[in-house]
């Protein structure tokens, strides 16, 4: 009876001690930061480049103290978009999803990748504290080494005409005055050449008409 007791006394002790040690674990704090770029010519005035982090599961830890549901923040211009920090208070594995929200410039290809965002908390070595483990996965494709997630293309203006819907560039304007060019040129050619035959010696041109 007695070593029972004991028994009893000793698990309810150690029951204790872990919830203590759980109490008193630090929670780790993450301060997540993506990093959006941007190739072509630029515009003037900086485009705002929006970055969305969706929890999968309801309870998952958000940033600024909230659960589930998603969470935007927004950057003007290319740089680093930081969220605000996501406090995590229990070991386990939270999986979210990472997009961008598409622009509204036109002459913006705007970058849809889909990551996986997995973040894996854990001890520390002697267990005072929570760590984080954050792992980027392309929903296409394997895993991503670090946090440069998103690159946005600037489409070049075309170099003569305008642009079609269908995207070929229209040269017609050009090619109209170059019609009415050779048009002035042929006038003039036939008509010398018609009084030449005629035998109007004043017809006959020199070499800088031709040239003209």
């Amino acid at each position: 009876m007695k070593k029972r007791f004991l028994c009893v006394l000793m698990v309810i002790m150690a029951i204790l001690m872990t919830a203590s040690a759980s109490a008193e674990m630090k929670p780790a704090v993450l301060s997540l930061e993506v990093v959006v770029t941007a190739q072509g010519k630029l515009p003037k005035e900086p485009d705002d480049f929006t970055v969305q982090l969706t929890a999968a599961d309801a309870q998952n830890p958000m940033p600024a103290g909230q659960t589930g549901g998603s969470f935007s923040v927004t950057t003007n211009g290319p740089g680093k978009v930081a969220f605000p920090g996501m406090t995590f208070d229990h070991v386990g594995t939270y999986r979210y999803t990472v997009r961008q929200l598409p622009g509204e410039n036109a002459k913006c290809a705007y970058d849809a990748t889909v990551y996986n965002l997995t973040v894996t908390v854990v001890n520390n070595a002697d267990y005072t504290a929570l760590e984080t483990v954050v792992v980027y996965t392309d929903v296409n494709g394997g895993p991503k080494p670090d946090n440069n997630l998103f690159d946005n293309v600037y489409k070049p203006d075309p170099a003569n005409g305008n642009v079609t819907p269908t995207g070929v560039v229209d040269r017609w304007p050009y090619h109209m005055a170059g019609c009415a060019a050779l048009l002035c040129v042929s006038g003039v050619l036939s008509t010398k050449l018609r009084r030449k035959e005629d035998g109007d010696e004043e017809a006959v041109f020199s070499e800088d008409e031709l040239d003209e």
